[in-house]
């Protein structure tokens, strides 16, 4: 059976169970090292990652100045022998510590703020995707999607990429499991 249907009957049993269907479930992100991003871009990134997750019933929060459930570090001036050719990288497995990296200088200008920060949102998603599936694998279609071609960036200028079924199963479950190891955050940001 394949990891998506098992996924899916997982949750359909434990939504049965407790109607967890019907409950907007929430997810704190912090961010490390953001002010290399301009603020325009990091604005709409930020919108854009809020947009992707609530139209799976998860609600981002932004924290600063404290420990978030999963820590988004933006780093610059990594060789590129490092994660060749990734624009981010996440580390599903990893337990605590900062589990999200992005390359900042790696993204490519797309011509505007506004579409610089769609993109960037959506590098940031799909990471976050990887770490609340605790998994490392990738969709045919959508955010999960490997590498993304003209299409979908086309589709990013108009609206955000959606995730696969087996994917918002796979990561509401994730987000139940952090939630049950929520850190105390100082001051959150977008509620």
């Amino acid at each position: 059976m394949r990891l998506d249907k098992l996924a899916g009957i997982l949750c359909m049993a434990l939504r049965t169970a407790d109607g967890s269907q019907s409950q907007e479930q929430r997810i704190v992100i912090g961010l490390e090292n953001s002010e290399v991003a301009p603020f325009a871009v990091l604005a709409q990134a930020k919108a854009t990652v809020a947009r992707i997750y609530a139209q799976i019933g998860v609600k981002v929060m932004w924290c600063s100045g404290g420990r978030a459930n999963i820590p988004v570090q933006f780093d610059i001036g990594i060789p590129s022998t490092v994660h060749p050719g990734a624009l981010a990288y996440a580390m599903p497995y990893a337990k605590s510590g900062t589990r999200i990296h992005v390359f900042f200088d790696r993204l490519p200008d797309p011509g505007s703020q506004r579409l610089a920060g769609a993109l960037l949102g959506h590098v940031m998603a799909h990471e976050l995707g990887h770490v609340l599936e605790g998994l490392s694998r990738h969709a045919d279609l959508g955010v999960m999607k490997a590498q993304w071609d003209y299409l979908d960036f086309d589709q990013m200028r108009v609206r955000p990429l959606s995730f696969s079924t087996g994917d918002i199963d796979l990561i509401r479950l994730g987000v139940a499991r952090h939630a049950a190891h929520s850190q105390s955050c100082v001051s959150v940001i977008g509620e």
